[in-house]
């Protein structure tokens, strides 16, 4: 009973969405779609939508001169960064939009910034995040040690896998959990 009530009511709706895509008095049919130059067109290589390519930042805005090294000092990062296998990542007095994930370095630091997303540190051999402000998740994984201190965030703390992690005076809205149960 069901179908055979629906099923005019959109029979009627695809009729008025087609006659409102009908040509106008006077124009001349259809219209020719304009195409996108192959170098404009998106790629599989890509980054995803609001995410910021970390090396071309790196690359315009590091204070440090070395390719394999990213220095960002007062630098505001609009949306979300991933940095993947980069040798150095410090982020001093920096802000972040969206999320930060920093996978792979020998050496992170974290200070006086701004996350607005979840901060995830993940397989760093040694990750230092201080005196910031993380508005999700601040994320300690798989890694040699870590430094978490006098930093307020405003979702959970979670630190598991590394070798150790030490630090104090965080606030934490959410929970301290694993290893970082006794920072926040």
């Amino acid at each position: 009973m069901r179908r055979h009530v629906l099923a005019p009511a959109l029979i009627a709706l695809v009729a008025l969405g087609l006659a409102g895509c009908a040509a106008a008095d006077g124009e001349a049919g259809p219209t020719e779609t304009p195409s996108v130059p192959q170098s404009l067109a998106p790629s599989a290589t890509d980054v995803a939508v609001d995410e910021q390519n970390a090396d071309e930042i790196c690359e315009a805005e590091s204070a440090s001169g070395d390719a394999d090294t990213c220095v960002l000092e007062n630098t505001e990062i609009e949306g979300s960064i991933v940095f993947d296998g980069t040798r150095v990542v410090k982020l001093i007095n920096t802000t972040v939009t969206g999320e930060a994930k920093i996978i792979g370095a020998e050496s992170v630091v974290v200070t006086d910034s701004d996350v607005a997303g979840d901060l995830e540190m993940l397989a760093n051999m040694d990750a230092v995040v201080t005196t910031s402000t993380v508005g999700a998740t601040l994320t300690v994984d798989g890694g040699k040690s870590g430094t978490v201190s006098a930093n307020e965030v405003h979702g959970d703390l979670n630190c598991s896998g590394n070798g150790a992690v030490k630090g104090e005076g965080n606030a934490v809205s959410g929970s301290a959990v694993n290893q970082c149960a006794a920072l926040g």
